[in-house]
């Protein structure tokens, strides 16, 4: 059982200029700032049951401070000539700094204390820059190609009374890439063709005990597409391949208490998955229908293992495993009825993976993840708007995980004034108290089961207010792969 008390506090400072030579030229620079600082206070009633021996309950109190600060920077030119030509080139430098503190008391079943501090921090440097060119043939369609760069280093450490491993890590990746497309349309039929090389370079250094991680790819990623068009029915097919790197925050030799039986360690030897993704999309009228596969090689999965003399411990990580298939199909029905919009969306997935299971057998996942949202919209007088919305997952695998069902219900009751500069906002999440966190899986020797308890329904009540309408200014950057790996997600 988890009880937690959590206490969040951010800004974001936003702010930029821009000059336009004509109006299809356009040269801007953009400052984006976030300052986010939070505590977490939790208490935790936790037991093991093991196969044989004595059952170990304990108490565990956790006291814990996070800062977070990052300053980006993205200059950016653009222009359409009248001739056919169009380019686009964008700049990017991001600074982030993480810092943690926090304290960890816990009693065991004989009331014997223990006690740990412990203090984490990662500082980031991104540089990247993208230029693309495009040339508009008019009936012979449209050539692009283009080249972009990144270079992101960064250093995390942390220092744990009763780590695993207590370090430093410097990471260092860079990469180069260039692409070349084509498209034509014909009547109502596009197609579309590229290819991108990707040269990355990773240097990683565990600087305590001197471990040395050095990866070098040369990836070849092809793209090809076909649309068909008309007035009341769009649809496509595509086909890509693409790769994905790990997020920096585990590209480290860190393994971490969290509590008397778990530990939770990075990977200094991940590699990329790369992914084959086939697609298929159909919109008719009120209907969309999308059907998705995609196979990878490699793929990133968070696993766990025993520790090794104390099988009481498990620790989690993150790993590649072989391949792993996915089939996603997805419907969706939305038709207005006057002053009611609704909206139903059903979600199937399939995933298809093997992975050892005990005493050295094969385990596949299991059955497939279905989801129901039935989303309702209604107009009422007065200007309010009343949204009510259901969510259901069935239980079912996604990866090596099983997750059981789950249901939510979330009312929303919304009202502008003032020519909409004022939003008032009265909404209810979960009513029910249905969306807990139930799990479990298998790998190797280990059977896991995992279930949340807490108190899921909220209510909140916001005010906005917007003092005027923001100028619109560019908003692509050269670094969104590299920012999302930062847990950025563009900010």
């Amino acid at each position: 059982m988890t009880r937690k008390q959590i206490f969040n506090e951010s800004h974001a400072y936003t702010g930029g200029i821009s000059y336009h030579f004509s109006p299809e030229s356009e040269i801007g620079l953009k400052y984006e700032g976030k300052y986010s600082e939070g505590s977490t206070f939790s208490k935790d009633t936790l037991s093991m049951i093991p196969d044989k021996g004595t059952s170990t309950f304990i108490r565990n109190l956790s006291d814990v401070s996070d800062k977070s600060v990052s300053n980006h920077l993205n200059l950016y030119y653009t222009n359409d000539w009248k001739n056919g030509w169009k380019m686009n080139a964008f700049g990017d430098y991001l600074h982030k700094t993480d810092r943690s503190r926090g304290n960890i008391r816990e009693w065991e079943s004989d009331d014997v204390e223990t006690s740990m501090d412990y203090y984490r921090k990662a500082d980031w440097d991104l540089f990247a820059a993208k230029l693309s060119l495009s040339y508009e043939t008019g009936k012979a369609g449209t050539f692009s190609f283009g080249y972009d760069f990144s270079h992101t280093t960064g250093t995390d450490y942390i220092e744990y009374v009763r780590a695993l491993n207590n370090g430093s890590t410097s990471n260092t990746e860079m990469k180069n890439s260039l692409y070349l497309s084509y498209d034509y349309t014909w009547n109502n039929l596009s197609l579309g063709a590229g290819l991108r090389y990707e040269h990355i370079r990773s240097d990683l250094r565990e600087n305590n005990s001197h471990k040395n991680q050095n990866q070098t790819y040369h990836n070849f990623l092809p793209s090809v597409s076909l649309s068909y068009n008309t007035e009341n029915r769009q649809q496509s097919l595509t086909y890509s391949v693409h790769t994905e790197r790990p997020p920096f925050g585990v590209m480290n030799d860190n393994a971490v208490y969290t509590d008397r039986f778990t530990y939770q360690k990075g990977n200094l030897y991940l590699k990329q998955a790369l992914t084959h993704d086939l697609n298929y999309m159909l919109f008719y009228k009120f209907l969309f229908f999308n059907l998705n596969y995609t196979h990878t090689h490699n793929p990133l999965i968070t696993a766990f293992y025993s520790m090794p003399g104390n099988s009481a411990v498990t620790v989690s990580y993150m790993d590649n495993f072989d391949r792993m298939h996915n089939l996603t199909g997805m419907v969706n029905v939305q038709y207005p009825v006057k002053w009611w919009l609704p909206s139903l969306t059903l979600t199937c997935l399939k995933t298809f993976f093997n992975y050892p299971g005990p005493n050295e057998s094969i385990l596949k996942a299991g059955r497939p993840l279905v989801m129901l949202n039935f989303n309702n919209s209604f107009t009422l007088p007065s200007g309010f708007l009343l949204s009510a919305d259901f969510n259901y997952g069935s239980r079912g695998y996604y990866q090596l995980y099983e997750a059981k069902s789950y249901t939510s219900f979330n009312l929303s009751l919304k009202k502008s004034f003032l020519k909409d500069k004022l939003q008032l906002s009265l909404d209810a999440y979960d009513i029910f108290n249905k969306n807990n966190t139930r799990a479990s899986a298998r790998l190797n020797d280990i059977i896991m089961h995992s279930v949340g308890k807490e108190e899921t329904r909220k209510v909140g009540f916001t005010i906005t207010y917007r003092f005027r309408t923001e100028k619109k200014m560019n908003n692509q950057s050269a670094a969104e792969t590299e920012m999302s790996r930062l847990n950025m997600d563009n900010q």
